[in-house]
């Protein structure tokens, strides 16, 4: 019988199948209807309740449940009430710390207002809540603290931290907060009376956790937690022992327990190793961190390594062996996991390849919202009015696509007459365009044009009055896009890419919508009576973008997935792949300490405030997450590394690599750099393949015979018989320039040459670039700049007309004074200026000014000259 109220460890290393142990103690206490929480990380929650159902044999059950942390707060709120605010996310609180920082700013002595900043004051603050420092303790101590630098740092923070609180504590909920708020209302609740919990796949907690554990301790029967660990001792050595950091939490679990008498139960030790098939990855898993590692002296057959030239290559051969693996071998998709610490540099490329194998993946990564079409076409409005109608924003505003009345040949002709003329500015854009006069149709089209671009964003202003709230200009800002009927081109714009097949973008722009009502609606919710320029409240949505989340999940449950080593938990699988094995980057350089470094954090502690884990802990924690990413196979497992990178820069191979090659002195090392493996997959593939094999034997080389058996079967078929018969003749193509017949050459030159030195330079340096310049006349686009050619011009041209008007006058230079001179000279410039090759000279007040200025020269060149 269990003592009541108890705390009981289940222990052993990675694989001993301590969540399985859990799941059939369970088992047990449904039939005896006991109450049963299951409590594991979000990530896991999933995994559990599928767990959970197996055990049952898929009955239903009332007395047993998965929660986590975060769920279980909700419903202790909900069970025992209290004051539940509206819920604030990580993208309002972002945006609410903008705002505080922007009022601030005069204020802080090191947190000015960049992103980078802002991040680190998200963390710091989050790190100050789990951590459970309130400002009242942050004060009391900044006034024992010595060190001026520590102190002025803390300052800044407390300083945010205090306003940010003050902002949210009567109308918001921070889900940072949630595990502070029930800490003293777990009491009150009777979900967890007399119950049996059971807390697994946690690798650690936080001061906040450890503070709800320790009230679940004194009201249910017994907690149990579980740890991956190799012993519950407590002499700890850091610099050796994988298992440091969770032998770390035991101890703080066994001091809560001793503290409150709870009692401690006999521990339940699991030794023998159940996870792994075969010998190879059991060896690896016991001797990978081990100090006195043994050496597997057999033949390798179940790890495999792999050399790859680069990573493409890599990302190559890992498909052909998933679509072996899942050909010959009996495998699912959702049998094997790919691993990575680098998931942004190998993800476009996973993308790519695998869709060329069909193979189906699913990729754990955080989507950056700013490359979202409907982001950039909401910050490019905001912009043209933040920026005073720049030509920049205005030309992004149109690019996005969703000014449907616009094709892309009016947005090309409205795009060359702004760079041609320096249209930008608010009166530019708003007043009628007359350059190009003698072309009236094409001065008509131009006004038509611009007409559609400007209209409504000048109906969008004239909703907004002078003073301006960010409720105003989200309101104005909605309708705006209702009344352009933006959402319905967005929908059309998902339903082309699924006819395309693009269904990721497609799924990613259905989501984009929701998303942007969701942001605009907790900007309004924080922050909607402030008055604010279009700059600031442009900024502030950058901020909300920024740190907000295309919501992703799996396709299908048949699918590769992709994760960080440090991000993802992934479950047993039969067969993983880790990827990128390279020095630097797996294990990893961590070298941001953050806003508080190693040393202060030591000192902090000092002083009672105990933060987050320093870098050289967090290294531990890596390679703990390490040795566990290498124990999830239970099959197979392939190891790869790249001799260079995208840009190609030479690679060198993590120290994995050279463990794992030292305990398995046998195990082959391959490599695409010595050695081409062909594989035969998908029809794409193959027939790639097919031709490159097809040129080996055009060029005398000797090649498999299944070569000449699939030539045939894509020379039948209907979809690939002319892209064969296209790609043969290509072999036989000589890149060899054919001479021009001479009625063709008369057209392009007439039958006369007229030429020059510097145009037969231009033909001896490259004969294309002569034909593009001369034959076809191609030029750059004109664009509104001033060159020194064009100072240099007028200046010449002046000169040149102010001897001509002495002549005309017949007035000798001897005979003239110097208000002559000036008179004419301006007379001179002012006519040149009405022309229109000469419209630079006054077309913005910058040139003006300069025009003023070369008055001033011309001038004293000529009475230099003159005297």
């Amino acid at each position: 019988m269990v003592n009541r109220m108890s705390l009981r460890f289940i222990y052993g290393k990675g694989g001993t199948g301590k969540t399985t142990y859990c799941f059939q103690s369970i088992r047990e206490l449904i039939n005896q209807e006991q109450k049963i929480y299951i409590i594991t990380p979000e990530q896991f929650s999933f995994t559990a309740e599928k767990n959970l159902m197996e055990v049952l044999d898929r009955k239903a059950v009332i007395n047993a449940e998965v929660i986590t942390f975060q769920r279980m707060a909700y419903r202790i709120l909900n069970d025992v009430g209290g004051v539940i605010n509206s819920p604030i996310t990580n993208c309002g609180k972002a945006m609410l710390l903008a705002s505080i920082i922007e009022k601030q700013k005069d204020n802080l002595n090191f947190l000015g207002k960049t992103d980078k900043n802002l991040d680190l004051i998200i963390r710091i603050i989050t790190e100050f809540k789990k951590n459970q420092i309130t400002n009242k303790i942050l004060e009391d101590r900044i006034n024992i603290i010595e060190n001026e630098y520590i102190k002025r740092k803390l300052k800044d923070i407390r300083l945010l931290y205090s306003n940010f609180q003050n902002v949210i504590k009567d109308s918001y909920l921070d889900d940072d907060d949630l595990l502070t708020i029930i800490k003293e209302k777990i009491k009150e609740s009777k979900m967890f009376q007399n119950s049996y919990i059971y807390i697994d796949e946690f690798a650690g907690f936080t001061k906040q956790e450890y503070s709800i554990i320790e009230e679940l301790l004194k009201i249910s029967k017994q907690v149990n937690i579980t740890s991956c660990t190799d012993s519950l001792e407590s002499n700890l050595n850091e610099e050796t022992d994988i298992f440091y950091s969770n032998k770390k939490t035991i101890l703080k679990l066994k001091e809560i327990a001793i503290k409150n008498n709870i009692n401690i139960a006999e521990p339940i030790e699991l030794k023998e190793v159940y996870r792994y098939k075969n010998k190879e990855l059991k060896h690896l898993s016991a001797n990978l961190y081990n100090a006195q590692a043994k050496k597997y002296e057999e033949n390798c057959q179940n790890i495999k390594l792999f050399l790859a030239s680069n990573h493409y290559s890599e990302i190559e051969n890992t498909a052909n062996n998933i679509v072996e693996l899942v050909r010959d071998n009996d495998y699912r998709y959702k049998d094997i996991s790919i691993i990575t610490k680098e998931t942004d540099e190998y993800a476009s490329l996973i993308k790519s390849i695998f869709k060329k194998y069909n193979i189906p993946v699913f990729i754990d990564e955080k989507k950056d919202i700013n490359q979202n079409i409907l982001v950039k076409y909401i910050i490019s409005i905001l912009e043209i009015f933040a920026k005073s109608w720049k030509v920049e924003s205005v030309l992004n505003y149109i690019k996005t696509g969703f000014l449907i009345e616009l094709s892309e040949q009016d947005i090309y002709v409205f795009e060359n007459y702004c760079k041609k003329y320096g249209i930008t500015g608010f009166k530019k854009f708003t007043t009628e365009w007359t350059l190009e006069a003698d072309n009236s149709k094409e001065i008509e089209k131009l006004n038509s044009i611009r007409l559609k671009v400007v209209s409504p964003l000048l109906s969008f202003k004239e909703q907004l009055g002078k003073n301006k709230t960010v409720k105003d200009i989200t309101k104005a800002l909605y309708i705006f896009l209702e009344e352009n009927n933006i959402q319905k081109a967005l929908i059309d714009k998902i339903n082309m890419l699924n006819e395309m097949g693009n269904i990721e973008l497609a799924n990613i722009y259905n989501t984009s919508w929701n998303l942007l009502i969701d942001i605009l609606d907790e900007l309004v919710l924080v922050l909607g009576e402030e008055k604010i320029s279009f700059e600031n409240y442009t900024n502030l949505l950058r901020v909300g973008f920024n740190n907000a989340s295309l919501g992703k999940i799996p396709a299908t449950l048949d699918e590769v997935i992709v994760g960080d080593v440090d991000r993802t938990r992934n479950s047993k699988k039969r067969a993983i792949f880790i990827i990128g094995l390279n020095d630097g980057k797996f294990p990893s350089i961590n070298k941001n300490e953050g806003f508080i470094n190693d040393e202060e954090r030591i000192y902090l502690k000092e002083k009672g405030i105990e933060l987050a884990k320093t870098t050289k802990e967090q290294i531990y924690d890596e390679n703990y997450n390490i040795y566990k990413a290498f124990g999830v196979a239970e099959e197979k497992l392939y190891l790869s590394y790249s001799a260079s990178d995208n840009d190609g820069k030479g690679l060198r191979r993590s120290v994995l690599i050279n463990k794992i090659r030292k305990l398995f002195p046998k195990l082959l090392e391959e490599s695409d750099i010595i050695q081409s493996k062909a594989y035969i997959s998908s029809k794409e593939i193959t027939f790639d393949l097919l031709l490159l094999n097809l040129r080996k034997f055009l060029n005398g080389e000797h090649i498999d015979s299944i070569w000449f058996e699939l030539y045939e079967i894509y020379r039948q078929d209907e979809l690939y018989k002319e892209k064969l018969s296209k790609s043969i003749e290509g072999f036989y193509y000589s890149n060899c320039p054919e001479k021009i017949n001479k009625e063709n050459l008369e057209k392009l030159y007439g039958d006369t040459i007229k030429t020059s030195i510097s145009k037969l330079e231009s033909y001896r340096r490259c004969p294309f670039s002569y034909y593009l310049k001369y034959a076809l006349r191609l030029d750059d686009r004109t664009e509104l700049k001033l060159e020194r050619l064009d100072t240099g011009t007028l200046m010449h041209d002046v000169i040149n007309d102010f001897f001509e008007v002495l002549k005309e006058k017949n007035k000798s230079v001897k005979d003239i004074e110097d208000k002559e001179i000036e008179k004419i000279v301006e007379e001179i410039i002012n006519n040149k200026l009405l022309l229109k090759q000469n419209y630079i000279f006054n077309s913005i007040p910058k040139y003006v000014v300069l025009t003023k200025r070369l008055k001033k020269v011309i001038i004293r060149a000529i009475k230099y000259i003159i005297g």
